[in-house]
């Protein structure tokens, strides 16, 4: 898939996402990000009780059974995990949309294998049932 795939994939997941936590929130979502500031909001979507939220798909976790969770952009900028401002990550993987606390998901990066994306991006490597027995199935 191009970028421009993997972009329209992933803004179809944050809408499926917002729509789950409306419901489960019972309250509205704004998104945050759009072409001027996307590189200065660390999020991509919050509640109006200000909960922020960060939405990522892994699309190869079903072949690999590990979730890949970017600290470093292909630039070697710091990137995801590292400079999130998001309470929460919502990770679209399995068929399923898990929301873990990053705080939680932090602690399950700790010495965890890191590994080179072919976008040049690194991420830790984490076995996606931890993540799953680590969060909520929204």
């Amino acid at each position: 898939m191009n970028f421009q795939e993997l972009l329209k994939l992933g803004q179809e997941h944050e809408q499926e996402a917002i729509k789950r936590i409306e419901k489960l929130n019972n309250s509205k979502c704004m998104m945050q990000q759009d072409e001027t500031n996307f590189k200065y909001i660390h999020y991509d979507f919050l509640t109006s009780d200000g909960l922020k939220y960060e939405v990522k798909a892994d699309f190869m976790s079903d072949k690999t059974g590990n979730c890949f969770i970017e600290f470093l952009d292909g630039r070697n900028k710091i990137s995801g995990i590292t400079i999130s401002d998001a309470n929460f990550y919502i990770i679209y993987t399995h068929q399923l949309y898990l929301m873990i606390s990053i705080e939680k998901l932090k602690e399950l990066t700790i010495n965890k294998d890191i590994r080179r994306g072919k976008d040049g991006t690194k991420g830790y490597i984490i076995n996606w049932e931890l993540i799953k027995n680590s969060s909520i199935i929204i």
